[in-house]
Formats: structure tokens, sequence, C-alpha cells
């Protein structure tokens, strides 16, 4: 005579009220909290640039007898170009998948989420791929890994949660350093 086992009188079935996702917190990324963002109307324009030397000069500045007049300076500006490059990524859902997809699933707003993770850590990587390769630019490997495992020393000292990610980040450029040039 056939017995009944817990298997034989339930199907599994998904949790309704969990699932698990790999997303990084936006509030770790760092790139545009160090170059923020700048809104532009134009793809392709110029900007303006005062002059660094001229704008921090020092020693003109003297103390004034009366009726004498004042040190004239002037300042000096220059212009650059910039170009706005487009990234894009992207993800397609058919009508039958989605038809098809349990209750606990929202699989457009993970889409949404996964492609947007994806374009915060591409931007991130440029990033530390540009002030880092800029830095050790000519060096050799030696001296990117070096600057790179003080970082992580120094960090690692503080104790936040803040300061272990961005060891994280630029630990994991040792790796990649090379295709950053």
């Amino acid at each position: 005579m056939p017995l009944l086992t817990p298997n034989s009188v339930h199907i599994d079935q998904p949790l309704t009220n969990l699932t698990i996702a790999y997303v990084q917190d936006q509030t770790n990324f760092i790139a545009d909290k160090v170059f923020p963002t700048v809104g532009v109307q134009k793809q392709s324009d110029k900007y303006y640039i005062y002059d660094r030397d001229n704008m921090n000069r020092t020693g003109d500045v003297k103390v004034l007898a009366p009726r004498t007049e004042v040190n004239r300076i002037g300042m000096s500006i220059s212009n650059a170009s910039y170009y706005a490059d487009v990234y894009g990524l992207g993800m397609d859902f058919d009508q039958q998948t989605l038809a098809n997809e349990d209750a606990a699933l929202d699989i457009r707003s993970a889409g949404a989420a996964t492609l947007t993770n994806r374009l915060l850590i591409h931007r991130e990587e440029q990033f530390a791929c540009n002030i880092l390769c800029g830095i050790c630019l000519g060096f050799r490997n030696n001296t990117i890994k070096l600057v790179v495992r003080l970082y992580k020393r120094y960090t690692n000292r503080r104790r936040n949660s803040r300061s272990s990610y961005h060891a994280t980040k630029i630990w994991w450029l040792q790796a990649k350093h090379n295709g950053c040039r």
C-alpha cells in the first residue's frame, strides 16, 4: 500500500514575498559626487575657462596710504570644447514571457533596475580608469598596484561601509586597469 509523503502532497512554488537581486545602492557610486553631471543643451559645444594662475596669484594686495589708488589686476579667459557621448543599454521582454510571469516577479521593474545599475557601474569604471590611469600614465603596472594597496590600507582603518566600498572598488582596478589606456 503506497504511503503519502510530504513531497507527494505539495508542489514547490516560488515564494511571493522574497526575491534576491544583486544591485548596488546608488549612493555608493562616487563618480557623480566627484564630478557632478552638468546639463547641456547641445551634444557638443564650448565652455569658458578662467586662467587658473591668474585667479590664484598672490602678492597683489597692498596696504593703502591715504589718497593712493589700489593695484589694478586683470583676468584672462579661454575656452575649450566638449562632446557628450551617448551611452545606451537595453533589455527586451516579449509579451508571452510577461503574460507568464509569476506574481512574485516584476520583470519590467527588475529590468529597469538592472539597466540602471549596469549604466552606473559603467560610469564608475570610466571615472576610475580616467582618474587612476591618468595619474599613473607612463609608469609600470607595479606603480598602480602600489597606489591601490596604499589606498586600501588607509580606507580600511576608517571602518565604515562607505570607505570599505571605495577600497573594494579601487582594489578591483588592480586587475582591470590595463583596459583603461
